[in-house]
């Protein structure tokens, strides 16, 4: 993964990039992810079956579904980006390769696979929202 600050290389089980604080029904993407603040904000999760030689092992499995399940209970408060597994991301833009290619999924949807870019357009959204009342 490169991003503004450099390269990343990790053995991840799962990456979420957002541009805001919540994705998938209200879990955090990180606590100080806003809107607002001209930057993409991403958490990964690493592979612990990696780091102790059980990658592809059914006890580097177990270790695996164990991370996964530990910092799942933590992402509703934003208290998974302290966990040892997790790396925490803030960046205008990402890109992410991945070996073996990596399918993308956007809200539910595949939509393509890695390599991928990841940036901000600016003002590329238009809301559209009542005028405030006016006082007479």
């Amino acid at each position: 993964m490169t991003t503004d600050r450099g390269e990343l290389e990790l053995d991840v089980l799962q990456l979420v990039v957002g541009n805001g604080r919540y994705h998938g029904a209200g879990n955090v993407v990180t606590p100080e992810s806003r809107l607002d603040d001209r930057r993409l904000d991403a958490y990964t999760i690493t592979a612990p079956s990696s780091e102790s030689g059980r990658e592809g092992t059914g006890l580097g499995h177990m270790q695996d579904v164990s991370t996964l399940a530990r910092i799942a209970l933590s992402l509703r408060r934003g208290e998974h980006v302290s966990h040892p597994a997790v790396t925490s991301v803030h960046s205008a833009h990402l890109y992410v390769d991945a070996q073996p290619e990596q399918d993308i999924n956007a809200d539910g949807e595949i939509i393509g696979h890695t390599p991928v870019r990841f940036e901000l357009a600016p003002a590329a959204l238009r809301v559209y929202v009542p005028a405030p009342p006016t006082t007479h």
